[in-house]
């Protein structure tokens, strides 16, 4: 051939070099497309971009494979996995972005995106939750997108007062208080905003009786827990009022305690009406004076006064958390026995000038009647 004829033919050489360079693209792609989706569309533009193309169905095939991975991701996000919905919405925005009109394409990003709102709600209302909550705050984009902000007032509401009831079956009340007032705040004419205004009432006694019992938790070596000086209130505790009998929680008198009527007593404090803080008793009105055998007095006998037991104590309704009173309780009891007993150390210097009176288990009642049985 003749130079002329060689330096004709070189496009046609450049022509089928970069055909079978895109033609290997094309092939790429395909393989890729059974397990790595995302990189088959990326291969695929890379192929409309070569100057080799010749497919014209290849940017719409691409479309296609971000419409199956929105899909995928969006089926994701039905668990309330917010970063697949982000994917997935950024998968169908890019199609939109491609074809605005033509092809068809926009109606098979349509039939996506209902295929997803149609599942809404779930079943599971904490993730449906998360999901309006991402549609909500979304960023105004393509208008075929737009129905899927719109959806948010219909099932936002439902999946607040549901997950709100899912945590508060969980423990978690600050979370689920959260929930019920978002419910309150944002949509107050709604038909569950009374659920929710209900279902703050509940976590926020929750988180209250939360606070009592930790309150009443008693440290090691005392027998007074905090709550006696820094009570809390638990709004659904009964008040008090009436003739009784209060069920108390008692701290600080162990000897007495278990004198007291059991229906007096309260098991925790989600029951409790009045807490009763007691303080070291002390000495109280003389009751009787005897004398009693000792070797160590003048004239062999030392004179006894047997005196009634002053309990000093702080009485706090569990409903308020106020307190509703602080007295001295008077514990009567028996004096002068036939025989006293009493300990000394080392050396016997004879009974003690003033002993406490032996309380009955009624002399006890009788005391507490007054606070826990007026």
């Amino acid at each position: 051939l003749s130079p002329a004829h060689r330096v004709a033919d070189a496009p046609l050489a450049k022509r089928a070099a970069e055909e079978a360079e895109a033609c290997e693209l094309l092939l790429n792609s395909e393989r890729q497309e059974g397990s790595q989706r995302l990189r088959a569309a990326r291969t695929l533009l890379d192929y409309t971009d070569h100057p080799g193309a010749r497919w014209e169905e290849a940017e719409r095939h691409w479309a296609g494979l971000l419409l199956a991975e929105a899909s995928d991701d969006l089926d994701t996000a039905l668990t309330g996995d917010v970063e697949a919905l982000d994917s997935g919405f950024r998968h169908l925005s890019a199609v939109l972005g491609e074809f605005p009109d033509g092809a068809g394409v926009a109606d098979d990003a349509g039939e996506v995106l209902d295929g997803f709102l149609d599942r809404l709600p779930t079943d599971d209302a904490c993730a449906t939750e998360r999901i309006a909550a991402w549609l909500g705050g979304r960023e105004p984009g393509e208008k075929a997108l737009e129905r899927a902000t719109g959806i948010v007032p219909e099932i936002e509401p439902g999946a607040k007062v549901g997950c709100g009831a899912d945590l508060m079956a969980d423990h978690q009340w600050a979370e689920a208080l959260g929930r019920y007032e978002q419910v309150t705040d944002e949509y107050p004419d709604h038909e569950l905003a009374a659920e929710a205004r209900t279902g703050a009432d509940d976590a926020s006694a929750a988180i209250e009786l939360d606070e009592v019992r930790d309150r009443l938790l008693v440290s090691t070596g005392s027998d007074i827990p905090d709550y006696c000086g820094t009570p809390a209130p638990y709004r659904k505790a009964a008040p008090y009022e009436g003739d009784g009998p209060h069920r108390a929680l008692v701290f600080g008198d162990p000897d007495h305690k278990g004198e007291l009527a059991s229906s007096w007593l309260a098991d925790g404090a989600g029951d409790a009406v009045l807490v009763i803080c007691a303080e070291e008793p002390t000495m109280g009105a003389t009751v009787e004076t005897c004398p009693y055998e000792s070797g160590l007095s003048a004239g062999g006998n030392q004179s006894v006064s047997f005196r009634e037991k002053e309990i000093p104590i702080r009485v706090y309704e569990v409903r308020t958390g106020e307190l509703v009173t602080e007295r001295n309780l008077r514990v009567r009891g028996a004096s002068c026995p036939e025989t006293l007993e009493y300990e000394y150390l080392i050396t016997d210097l004879g009974p003690p000038s003033e002993v406490y009176v032996t309380p009955s288990r009624d002399d006890v009642r009788n005391a507490y009647r007054s606070v826990i049985a007026p």
